[in-house]
This record gives structure tokens, sequence and C-alpha cells, in this order.
């Protein structure tokens, strides 16, 4: 079974339920949707041509990739 809201398909287990909960509150980030964001950025100015965005939307990409390796799923933004 899943949910739709605001046009995105959520799948219904727990784990996703609660990010699509905690995503609403503008206090923390979830790093995978920071990811998401930063990789598409990354991929657009490498298709326009944008050396310098390229490689500094890569570099937060790596960090954020980095802690979600070690665990991390959100962060603070306080």
């Amino acid at each position: 079974m899943s949910i739709t809201l605001f046009g995105t398909k959520y799948q219904m287990h727990k784990r996703r339920l609660e990010e699509v909960e905690v995503s609403f509150d503008t206090r923390i980030l979830d790093c995978y949707t920071e990811l998401k964001r930063l990789r598409n950025k990354q991929y657009d100015c490498d298709f326009n041509d944008q050396a310098k965005e390229t490689k500094l939307y890569k570099s937060r990409a790596d960090a954020i990739q980095d802690l979600i390796n070690k665990g991390v799923d959100y962060l603070p933004t306080f």
C-alpha cells in the first residue's frame, strides 16, 4: 500500500512514514532529500558547462553522502 503526498508517492512502511512526517519540520534537514537535491544541482551545472558550480555541489553532496554512510539521517538547521 502507498500514499501520495503533494504528487510524491510514499510506500506504507514505518521508516518512510516517519520521513514524511519529519520533512515538514523546518528545524531539521533530511539527508536523503538534501543529497538528491544537491546531486540534481550538480548534474544540471555539469550539463550547462558550469565547472565551478559543479565542483561546489559535488563536494557538498559528497559530504552529505559521507554522513549518510555514517548513519546520520537528519541534520539540525538551527
